[in-house]
């Protein structure tokens, strides 16, 4: 997967080619532009197996379609949007789009109207921008915020925007929403729900890399992790990697379930000096600049940056376990916990899924997130809050591992990746040598605002960084 972009309504070059420019790394650019019809349309091909990477045109239509249809009912040939010579095809059925595990975000345009859209759960990015006659488009938010474009927004995840090029209005129509289901799943034993949950994982897993001859997985040696990696030696060759200080206590834990798992296992070691080279190029491959975002990104650019070395096109994670099961504390401590979940489900692809997507990509490696398919969000919203956080952490997780997991793996419980693998308190080391001591207040953020301003203009900096007073 590469980047899709383009400039639609007032026909600015300016933009086109800078934005173009900014995607193009180690890709095939391919663009379309209309001085006529105001539209200007691109893509950035990686080449992915498994991954469609298309722009086309025919007659009055014309699309750009990055994305993945994990469902067998669709095809590449009975796909909406998908091969628009076909007389059937254009956005009369988008909805068999939204209705399954899909992974996508396209732009469609016929006649006067462009429509712009991701998939149901947001896993594939894609921001807009508007400057007066314009609205520019891109899944690399960072190429927007370097084009100067404020404020960026996000195009809502299970959507369709339609832009009408005459008389340049934008209206959103909402597909399909993550919302909690009344209908808890109170009648069904623990049992059928934990057996229903690893037939969902497994089948997420198997369809994405089936294919493949060899899959990186991200690898701390927690449950989420080691399920995936479990259910993926299935199917393919598995290789762990795991990403940390030399103290990182994840390194001897993963090392222990590796073996136990029996599969092949890297340490990536990192040092302090290594951590400072890379925090501007995570700020840059992000467009973020808070503690949170480059904690857990710094960590998936290095990683990724050391697959694209080896030659792989991939990697697998077990993100978005945390928001689905109850993995953080604050579930536990929250009055109402059961909205707080929901939330950060809804929400997941706004504060994780953007910025782990565009993080990989910025080292040509398509981050695959088994964990955040419609079935399993669907499956997780529906379920008693009691069997998430009940004596342990995602405790129903835990149960449906214990039936392909050893025991010690099940009953372990991690901190998140910036922590276990000591990054974030090498960055706070970091932020202190520079000079931003910790009686200033908010030191690291302060510290990430000042790499940014090397990356992004001063009218944009409150756009990726936090703003303090002087």
């Amino acid at each position: 997967m590469g980047h899709i972009f383009g400039v639609l309504g007032e026909d600015r070059k300016d933009y086109f080619k800078a934005i173009k420019q900014l995607n193009n790394r180690n890709s095939k650019t391919k663009a379309i532009r209309d001085q006529d019809r105001k539209i200007s349309l691109g893509i950035n091909k990686i080449g992915l197996k498994n991954y469609l990477e298309e722009l086309e045109e025919y007659k009055s239509k014309r699309y750009i379609f990055n994305g993945q249809l994990y469902s067998k009912e669709l095809s590449r040939d009975k796909a909406p949007i998908i091969g628009i010579d076909q007389a059937n095809t254009g956005l009369d059925q988008i909805d068999e789009l939204f209705s399954n595990d899909s992974v996508f975000s396209f732009c469609y345009n016929e006649e006067n109207k462009v429509y712009l859209a991701r998939d149901y759960v947001g896993v594939n990015p894609l921001f807009y921008g508007r400057d007066q006659g314009s609205l520019i488009f891109s899944s690399n938010k960072s190429s927007l915020l370097k084009s100067d474009l404020k404020p960026i927004k996000s195009i809502d995840p299970g959507s369709v925007y339609e832009f009408d090029l005459e008389n340049l209005d934008l209206q959103k129509k909402q597909i399909e929403k993550i919302e909690a289901k009344c209908n808890e799943k109170n009648n069904i034993s623990i049992e059928e729900i934990s057996k229903e949950i690893l037939d969902i994982l497994d089948r997420s897993i198997r369809s994405r890399i089936e294919k493949l001859d060899e899959v990186a997985i991200a690898f701390s040696g927690g449950i989420d992790s080691s399920l995936v990696a479990k259910l993926a030696d299935k199917y393919t060759k598995v290789n762990l990697f795991t990403v940390g200080m030399k103290d990182s206590p994840d390194f001897k834990w993963s090392k222990m379930v590796s073996k136990e798992l029996d599969l092949e296992h890297n340490i990536i070691e990192l040092t302090t000096e290594k951590i400072e080279e890379f925090i501007q190029p995570t700020i840059d491959s992000i467009g973020s600049a808070n503690r949170l975002d480059i904690g857990v990104g710094l960590p998936f650019y290095i990683l990724s940056k050391n697959l694209e070395e080896r030659g792989y096109d991939s990697m697998v994670s077990g993100q978005g376990s945390d928001e689905l099961f109850g993995g953080y504390d604050k579930y536990k401590r929250s009055d109402n916990s059961k909205r707080l979940m929901a939330n950060d489900i809804k929400n997941m692809a706004e504060r994780n899924l953007e910025r782990d997507k565009n993080v990989c990509l910025s080292n040509n490696i398509h981050h695959l997130t088994p964990f955040v398919t419609k079935s399993m969000i669907e499956l997780s919203l529906s379920l008693p809050v009691d069997l998430k956080i009940g004596e342990r952490e995602k405790e129903i997780l835990r149960l449906s591992a214990e039936k392909i997991l050893p025991e010690k793996v099940v009953r372990e419980s991690k901190r998140s990746l910036q922590y276990s693998s000591r990054i974030d308190r090498e960055i706070d080391r970091i932020a202190r040598e520079n000079g931003f001591k910790r009686r200033i207040g908010h030191h690291v953020d302060k510290y990430l605002r000042k790499k940014a301003k090397d990356v992004f203009n001063e009218e944009v900096l409150n756009e990726v960084a936090r703003k303090f007073e002087d």
